[in-house]
């Protein structure tokens, strides 16, 4: 599947390179959802907050 849109996702990464997990958002009152940004640089001030590292998307895989 083609991204045609940049996709930035705020990751923690172990040291051996694999994502571990993704710093989820979301209040007391709201359902967790994982930080993906449009914008580079909305991606970067979210990781200033969160920690962990920001990630290009590159591809996609639909499932069934």
């Amino acid at each position: 599947m083609e991204i045609r849109r940049d996709l930035y996702v705020v990751a923690t990464v172990g040291k051996d390179g694999h994502v571990i997990s993704y710093p989820k958002g979301g209040g007391s009152s709201a359902p967790a959802y994982i930080r993906a940004f449009e914008n580079l640089k909305s991606a970067k001030r979210s990781q200033a907050r969160l920690g962990g590292t920001v990630l290009r998307v590159v591809e996609f895989e639909e499932v069934e």
